[in-house]
Parts: C-alpha cells; structure tokens; sequence
C-alpha cells in the first residue's frame, strides 16, 4: 500500500513539468498560429500550431520541426526565400516616387508603390508589411539639476522600454536606423544626443548663468515623441575669500593683509574700517579691485577691523560677488611713540666699601603712552656716561622703576652724565631725553675722630682697678680694613685712649666699617682682654665694631681687663729663696695679705720675701723666679739676689740617714704614736701624721730614706720644734698650716683651693720634678702658700739636724 502512493506522486509530479502547447514561440510578435491568425511573412504552423520565431535580421525564413527558424533559410537575411515571399526593405529602397512613409514591397517588385499599408498599423493582414510605428512612447519623468557650481546640468528622465517590434516603445527599425534620444534647449544652447540606454545625461557648459527649457526626445528615423519642458536653473555661487587672520596683536608697523579667492574669483577687494567689526562706509583703507595679491594699508595708532570681497571678471562671470560684507578681522596698531621723560642727577650715596668714592642717583618723571602697546614692564632705559656724546657708557639700565644707581662709585670732581628713554609694548621709542644732564662727584666730608677709652682692671677672681707703670704695658689697636686707617693710644698709670683716624679724603678707597681688636701685653698675666658689656664678668670680647658714617655720640668706653687666669704665687718670710728651676710667681697689682704674718703696707706688699729674709739666688741660665711688672721695689727690702749662683745639693735624705744611724742615737718607730720624748725617730716604710698630740712640747726629728711622710691634717703642735727628713713629702690637699721644717726630695703640698702656711721651712732637694705651688685660689689676690722661716725650731733641732766634722791628721 505505501508503494503505490508513491508512485502515483511521481506521475503528479511530470505531468506538471510537461509544457503546454500555448508556452510555444510566436512569430511576428505573439500572433497565435491557427486559421484566424495565420503566420506572417509566409510562414507556415508546424505540428504544434507554433511559428517559427521572429527575428528582425532574418524576416521570411521558414519554421524548423521545433517552432523555430529554420538556420539555412537565414542565411541571406534580404533574400526572399522561398519564392514567393515578402521581405522587409531596407528603408528607402522602394522606388524615389513611392516618396516617405512606410511601404511594403513584394519581392520582385521593389519599386511597385501600390502595395501600402495605411496609418500605423503594423504587422496586419497578410501583406507582411513592416512598419516604423510613428510616434513612439514619449519620454516622461523629466528633470534638470546644476552640475555643483559649474554651468553644467544633470538632465534625468524616465521612458519604457519593451522592445523594439511592432506595437512596442520604439516600434520597427526599419532599413537599419538607431534609436536614440535628443535633449532639446531654448536660450543658445546647443542640443545634445544620447543613447537608447541612457535615462540620464550631463551637459556640456551652458553660455551662461540663469534659466533654460529642456526637452528629451525619443528619435526612431524621421519620426519622434518628445516629453514635456522643464527648467534648467544655472545660478551662479558666491565669491568666496580664504586665509584671513584675526591677528590681535599690537604693532607700530602697517600690517600684511593677506587672503586667497575661491569659486571662480579672480579679483580680491581689502576693506578696513576703524574702530567698529561691521564693515561699511567710509573706510579707513580701501584696496580697490585688484589681481590677489597681498595689502599692505596706511594706518595710524587705532584699532582696526577687516576683511575681503571677491568678484569674478570673466565672461560669463564665475561667481556673484557678495552684496553684504561679512565682520572683520581685528588689528591693533600703535605708532605713538610714549612721552619722553625727563630726567636729572637726584643726589649721592657713600661707596660703603670705598667712602672716599660715590654711587650717583639719576632719576625721572614717568612717562605716559597711550595706543595698544601701553608701556612695557621695564619700559625705561638709562645711561650713564662719563662722555656727554654716550659713547662709552658706564650704565645702561633697562628698569621699571624711575631711577638708577650707578653700578660703580666715582672719585669727588669726577663729572657723570645721564639721560633716559621709554618704549612701548609696540616697540615704539620715545627718544632720548631732550637735554643729557650732568654732575660732578663732591669731595666727602671728612670722618670724625673715634675715641676708645678704659680703666686697668685687674680680674685674680674679684676685679679691681689697677695703677702700674704704663712704661711696662703695651696698648694698641689692629683695625680691619687698614685702608686709610690709623690709631694713636695713649697709657697713664690707671687708663688708656685711643684715637682712630679714617681718612675718607686722601686714601684709594676707605671704608666706614671696621673691626677693632685690643693688642695689649703686660708679663705675667695670661692674657689683656676687652669685655663684654665692659664688666668683670663679661666673656672676652675680641673685637668693637665701628662705623665711621654714623659714629658713637661719645667715647666708646672698653676698660681692659688683666686676666690673672689660674695661676698662683707663693710669699715668703724672713727667709732665703733659690730655685732649680724657672718659675712664675707672679705678684698681683692689688694684692692682699695671706694673714696676720703678711704686711701688705707697700712696698711689702710686692715683695717675695718680707722682713729681713736672704737673698734671691739663680742663674741666668734659667733657674730664676719671675714676679711680674707689679714687684717694682724688687725681690725683698733690700734686694738681696745673686743671678751667678747654682745651688750644688750634697744633703740628702739617704747621706743623713747614713750619718744618723752611725753618730746619732735614734729610736725606729712605724706610727707617731711611739713617739715619746725629744729625739730622731726613724721610720723605714710610710709614715701618716694625723694626730698631732705626740708632738706636743717636744723637740722631734723624723727621718725616712726610703718612704713617704704623709701630713693628713694641720699640723700645728703645742709648744714643738718638728722637722722632718724624707724621700718624698705630702701635704694632704684639705691641710691649712704646717709649723715644720720640711726636707725632701720631693714636696707635694696638695692640688687645692686652700691656702697653705708652713711655719718653718720647705726644702725641696731635687728637681727631677720640679717644685709646683699646686694651691689656686677662687682670688688671687692673696699668696696660695706662705712659708714662715721659724729660726726657733731650727736652734732647738740643731743637736738633731747637726753634724760633727772631724779632720784627722798623722803625728810623726
């Protein structure tokens, strides 16, 4: 069952696909093949009631079996074939007196003019005729456009096309003629052909700008159908200008106007109005029509607006010149130079660095401009010269300001002279000043004399005022910058002045400020300083700053300050000195006593050694005792001293021990507590002595050749005669007073701030370290170390300090 309904599909389907009889081809434009419409052109109905197919170029042929033209009966299209036939003639064959028309001519019978068809009908009854159809389908539709801003046009038009066999758009081409068609103009335009194809058409140039008819026509020999007109509008595009530039900027030269013309201009017009952006009449400036090119208009100091217009010379014209004119293009111009100022010198100013010489001040009034340029930032330039003609220039200024100082300062009677021009923002120059003027540089006014004055104070910890031989102290000044400068000092016993000159008149180049730096000595002081705030307790003050522009209203008051620093001095009493070295002992101006033992009545108060003490003995190959400028009397009352002696030390602690133990009689002791009676007690190690009662109304000596005797307290017994012999002594730092005769090697009174007293005596027997007076005190005024020579405690210790000397001799 499912095969049989496909198959009958299959046969639904070809019977569909077989074609019909009414699909054949016709002949002679469609006509249908039976009795009421037989074959044109003597062809004959195959078995399907088909003609053979129609061709213009092959008329008279016969049907092949399939409906169509039998090939080799096509092969001389204008042969008649078979006999008997009628053929289309090419147009004009037919005899002259046939005329125009359209004529059928029978084969053989060309020039036989009574076969006609009449009117337009074509292709009817048997005659066979072929006739051009007159008139043809016109064109429709049309349409004329510009061509851009040429005169040139765009002619567009519609028109139906279905063929060329009778009955249709163009009907029969007989003898051979094209179908073409014609655009038709009015106004002196010459008419232009076209194609069958073409529906639309560019002109060629019209003569001129405005308004044509047009017209197309479909041509088919002598026949034709034209469509309706319509209007060609060629209008003309405006004349155009290019390139302008608003150019605001201010200037004082006559501007470069430039432009380029367009569509089709080929003359260029520049207009400049003043002062307003429309532009009209009356014009400032006004090119005229000219061939483009650059305008260069005559302008003074305004503001300007501009532009350009174009037109065409050629004929036709190109293009229509505008009637309004667009705004213009800005333009500033200033040619107004500013006002010339007037200048003149103004006055001096002290070269600070050389007041022997001036800078000059030259000043002026301001200057006014008007116009764009408006002054510039620095709009003033200044000379100065030495020369009036300005041909070497000492200064030349640019400056916003209205004066200069000159760069350099000029010697008195030099003579200067100045001038001063502005400028604009235009670059417009006002000149120089009408006349140079002129100065000539004055002599300054010579500087005062400054005074600088002061007091001696001596500082040893509390300042007092000093009085001193001025033959012995030096006073001067050094003054920086030197240049022109001196000073003169004078010294009294009790103060000094100094006079300082600076000459501003005669030197190259003096200056008003210097710096003054005290240059003073006195021996033994460590150093002679000025002070801060001119007091005692004011830090050294190395130097006084002064001016001579604008000096002090009074003496400047610097009192000089002897600073004792932190050495100390020893004195001593109804005693002899000498030293096995060098030494300062350097006496204050102002001393105090050290107690009631010490006479400060002068000239005691200056001495090294009080009362009726010995000589000073040294050398003068450095061992001597300095006591300063202030000990004018000398060393004592009378003045003893030798400077040829050299001490020669034969005694030592050793040589006595050595002497005591074989001739004295002695007691070994290891603390003071052992000590009993009067007597030499040796102690072999270190001795301390801290308690003094053991000592109390007795006669002692204490010996070590080996060991250190300590003092840790005063040591000031009752009713006693103590000395002692050692290697090395020392006082502790905190001990006051000793009453003994010390003998050492070596003697270490104790680094302190104590004063100390030794009631007795201090031999010191070497110098491997050299004695030092370790006390200083908080003031110097009074001596740190006092040493009383005691001439009762060395009677009471003679038995005890003695020595026997024996002199054997051989007795024959």
């Amino acid at each position: 069952m499912k095969q049989g309904i496909v198959v009958c599909f299959f046969l639904f389907v070809l019977f569909f696909l077989l074609p019909t009889p009414t699909k054949a081809f016709y002949a002679c434009g469609g006509s249908p093949c039976n009795g009421s419409y037989p074959c044109n052109g003597g062809l004959t109905c195959n078995g399907s009631s088909v003609c053979g197919t129609y061709y213009n170029t092959c008329a008279g042929a016969t049907c092949n079996a399939q409906g169509g033209w039998d090939q080799a009966s096509c092969n001389t299209p204008n042969q008649c074939t078979p006999s008997g036939t009628t053929r289309t003639a090419t147009f004009g064959a037919c005899g002259a007196a046939c005329g125009a028309g359209t004529k059928t001519c029978n084969c053989g019978a060309e020039n036989d003019c009574t076969a006609t068809c009449a009117g337009g009908v074509a292709c009817a009854a048997t005659a066979a005729c072929c006739t051009d159809q007159a008139p043809q389908t016109a064109p429709s539709a049309l349409a004329c456009a510009q061509v851009g801003v040429t005169r040139t046009a765009q002619v567009d038009w519609t028109f139906a096309d279905t063929g060329s066999t009778c009955g249709q758009s163009w009907g029969y081409n007989c003898a051979g003629n094209s179908n073409t068609f014609q655009l038709r103009f009015n106004g002196g335009k010459s008419n232009e052909n076209g194609l069958s194809t073409d529906r639309t058409l560019t002109t060629g140039v019209f003569p001129d700008w405005g308004t044509y008819t047009v017209q197309v026509c479909a041509l088919n020999g002598v026949s034709e159908n034209c469509s309706a007109t319509t209007n060609c509008v060629l209008t003309a595009p405006t004349c155009s200008t290019s390139g302008q530039v608003d150019n605001t900027a201010c200037r004082n030269t006559d501007p470069t106007l430039s432009a380029t013309v367009g569509n089709g201009a080929d003359e260029i017009e520049y207009l400049v109005k003043q002062g307003s952006s429309t532009l009209s009449n009356p014009y400032a400036a006004q090119s005229g029509w000219i061939v483009p090119a650059d305008y260069v208009p005559s302008l003074s100091t305004n503001t300007y607006y501009w532009n350009t217009v174009a037109r065409s010379t050629a004929a036709p014209v190109a293009c229509i010149t505008p009637a309004v004119f667009p705004t213009g293009y800005q333009l500033n111009i200033d040619k107004t130079a500013p006002s010339t100022p007037v200048g003149a010198f103004t006055g001096f100013v002290a070269d600070p660095a050389c007041l022997s010489q001036y800078f000059v001040t030259y000043g002026w009034g301001a200057s006014s401009d008007v116009g764009c340029g408006g002054l510039v930032g620095s709009p003033y330039t200044s000379q100065i010269s030495k020369d009036n003609l300005f041909a070497a220039l000492e200064d030349n200024t640019n400056t916003a300001g209205l004066s200069i100082t000159s760069a350099a300062s000029y010697l008195p009677a030099t003579t200067l002279y100045g001038r001063v021009k502005a400028v604009d923002g235009a670059s417009n120059d006002s000149g120089w000043s009408v006349a140079a003027t002129s100065v000539v540089v004055p002599q300054p006014s010579p500087f005062p004399t400054i005074h600088i004055q002061g007091n001696y104070v001596e500082d040893t910890g509390v300042c007092n005022n000093m009085t001193l031989d001025p033959n012995n102290l030096s006073v001067a000044l050094n003054i920086v910058p030197a240049t022109g400068v001196s000073s003169v000092c004078t010294k009294a016993g009790s103060s000094y002045g100094c006079d300082i000159t600076i000459d501003n008149q005669t030197a190259v180049c003096a200056v008003d400020a210097h710096t003054v730096s005290l240059v003073a000595s006195y021996a033994g002081y460590d150093a002679l300083e000025w002070r801060v705030g001119n007091v005692c307790a004011g830090a050294p003050n190395p130097s006084i700053s002064i001016n001579a522009g604008t000096p002090p209203a009074a003496p400047i008051d610097a009192n000089i300050y002897f600073d004792y620093g932190t050495q100390s001095w020893f004195k001593t009493s109804n005693t002899s000195f000498t030293s096995k070295t060098a030494r300062n002992n350097i006496i204050p101006n102002a001393p105090t006593a050290f107690d009631s033992d010490d006479s400060v009545a002068p000239p005691n108060n200056t001495y090294l050694t009080l009362n009726e003490g010995g000589a000073v003995l040294y050398t003068d190959s450095g061992k001597k005792i300095d006591l300063g400028p202030n000990a004018v009397n000398g060393f004592s009352a009378h003045n003893w001293y030798s400077n040829t002696y050299d001490a020669s030390a034969t005694f030592t602690p050793t040589k006595f021990t050595d002497y005591m133990k074989s001739r004295k009689k002695y007691k070994t002791i290891t603390d003071v507590t052992s000590i009993d009676a009067d007597g030499i007690y040796y102690v072999a190690g270190d001795l301390t002595i801290a308690n003094m009662a053991p000592f109390n109304s007795k006669k002692v000596l204490i010996v070590t050749d080996a060991g250190t005797v300590t003092i840790s307290a005063d040591m000031v017994p009752t009713s006693a005669a103590v000395a002692i012999v050692a290697k090395t002594i020392v006082i502790n730092s905190a001990v006051t007073e000793v009453d003994a005769i010390l003998i050492g090697n070596t003697v270490d009174i104790g680094a302190s701030a104590t004063k100390l007293k030794i009631n007795g005596n201090l031999i010191q027997l070497t110098n491997t370290t050299p004695f030092t007076n370790s006390r200083v005190t908080a003031n110097a005024q009074s001596p740190s170390l006092f040493i009383k020579f005691n001439q009762a405690a060395y009677l009471d210790l003679l038995p005890y300090l003695s020595i026997s000397m024996y002199d054997w001799r051989q007795i024959q």
